[in-house]
């Protein structure tokens, strides 16, 4: 991702640039800021939370995480650090590596003066892979604790089931963005309200919530942006239903205005855009009912 923000750089692409490492500076306060959040929620020896504080405010936080599953400890606090994990994974990919996919992807017809495409195609497929694996990692350890845990064979379909109903989106998206350009944030507003709206409708888990109960509700709405996450005890098959059926039927109508902007100066393979997002989505929703 940084050579990309680099290669932006160095070719004077200005606005996608400050896009760019604006998603990277968010992401890495706001994990910094949640992580020591937690820690100082849990630690009340006044030198270990120097500490903490000290490593945070080095952005060091998240790393020292990780380095504390290699020691020995209780099996709960394994967990929990485990789960505190999965949550700032999902954090990263929602704030810097979606965003990326959606400008790499955007950029991937190739601009004369944009970086170079392998580079652009092998971080685009980074950044889905980092938000596919933050998705089914919070599946495995958030969402499921106390339940039957998934077994890896199981996280393997979910993370297939989530890169083909994202790639599907971002396809769509991005196709839509490299014609309308700025329109994109219009589109992407008015379905962050709907879902918005939806969480708070009077059927919703959500209905009547307040406070910060209303920040988790407008995450969750950016989220739904591109995937469907649960974080209801209930059953949510018929929600899913619902939201991918919304979903497909979005990315029909964004590609349906993408080919219309182009049709008259058809790209090369152009029809593979269509071909794709119908086809991954498909596939995507296969692999979903098989971890059913």
């Amino acid at each position: 991702m940084k050579g990309v923000v680099y290669a932006l750089y160095e070719r004077g692409l200005k606005v996608v640039f400050a896009q760019c490492l604006g998603a990277i500076v968010l992401t890495t306060l706001v994990s910094q800021v949640l992580s020591l959040h937690w820690y100082l929620e849990r630690k009340s020896v006044r030198w270990q939370r120097i500490i903490v504080i000290g490593l945070h405010t080095l952005q060091l936080g998240v790393l020292w995480r990780y380095a504390r599953l290699l020691v020995p400890v209780q099996l709960s606090s394994v967990k929990r650090e485990v789960r505190d994990l999965c949550i700032l994974r999902l954090v990263h990919g929602f704030l810097q590596a979606a965003p990326m996919l959606l400008l790499q992807l955007s950029l991937l017809p190739g601009e004369v003066e944009g970086p170079p495409t392998d580079l652009l195609t092998v971080s685009a497929a980074i950044s889905l892979f980092s938000v596919c694996w933050a998705l089914a990692s919070f599946s495995k350890h958030v969402q499921r604790v106390d339940k039957l845990v998934l077994t890896w064979l199981g996280v393997v379909s979910q993370l297939l089931w989530r890169a083909g109903t994202v790639t599907s989106r971002a396809l769509a998206l991005s196709a839509y963005a490299a014609s309308y350009h700025s329109w994109i944030f219009l589109v992407l507003a008015l379905h962050w309200a709907c879902m918005f709206l939806w969480l708070l409708s009077p059927r919703s888990p959500f209905h009547g919530q307040r406070g910060s109960k209303l920040g988790v509700c407008a995450l969750m709405a950016a989220i739904y942006i591109l995937a469907y996450i649960n974080l209801q005890e209930k059953p949510h098959g018929r929600t899913m239903v619902i939201f991918y059926i919304v979903m497909l039927l979005e990315n029909c109508l964004l590609v349906g205005a993408w080919l219309a902007a182009v049709w008259a100066v058809k790209p090369v393979n152009w029809e593979l855009v269509p071909i794709l997002t119908v086809s991954l989505f498909a596939a995507g929703i296969f692999f979903y009912a098989s971890v059913l």
